[in-house]
């Protein structure tokens, strides 16, 4: 971050590059973040949010409207996920989100997770985040025959490749960044 002071106003600036080439940069303000339609269900919290006042390459072809930074704070501030986590007037009942990603857009949830979004039941995997951003190990890896649907794959049809966890490592948790 480059701050900037102007009399007794500060800006606080930003500048973000991305492995394919595109950029962003802006300043950083404060205002209130609602992810509901109903703000009687969820309301709003204060928080910390960046106004581009540049943009390049796939900024200007992508479909969104904005990025939400989801990975965990690296000392720099609160995250959106962690005011929200801590709201006083929306207590989460547990400090998770989940993501549906879709060709009609996607959904969101914090707190929990739309169960109407699932054929099948969820498998939960613990995160670790000491990295900057969100990984988890990878145990076992399968081969599924083609010829079988999405949900048939992940219960039956399975070669094991290994189960020597060692010989994964880890994987990153994106949902779809310049690192995917």
């Amino acid at each position: 971050m480059v701050m900037h002071s102007v009399a007794f106003l500060c800006v606080v600036s930003y500048h973000q590059s991305y492995t394919e080439g595109s950029s962003i940069e802006g300043y950083w303000f404060e205002d209130y973040v609602s992810l509901d339609d109903h703000d009687e269900l969820n309301p709003a919290v204060m928080t910390k949010l960046g106004c581009h006042t540049s943009e390049n390459k796939l900024f200007y072809t992508q479909k969104a409207n904005g990025i939400m930074g989801m990975a965990p704070s690296r000392g720099g501030g609160r995250t959106v996920l962690e005011t929200l986590f801590d709201s006083k007037e929306n207590p989460v009942d547990k400090s998770l989100f989940s993501m549906c990603l879709a060709t009609w857009g996607g959904q969101l949830v914090v707190g929990g997770y739309n169960a109407t979004r699932h054929t099948s039941s969820v498998s939960w995997a613990p995160m670790s985040t000491d990295r900057g951003y969100y990984y988890i190990s990878i145990q076992s890896l399968g081969v599924y025959p083609e010829d079988q649907p999405s949900t048939v794959k992940a219960v039956t049809g399975a070669k094991e490749i290994s189960t020597d966890q060692a010989s994964f490592g880890d994987a990153m948790v994106d949902s779809g960044t310049t690192y995917t």
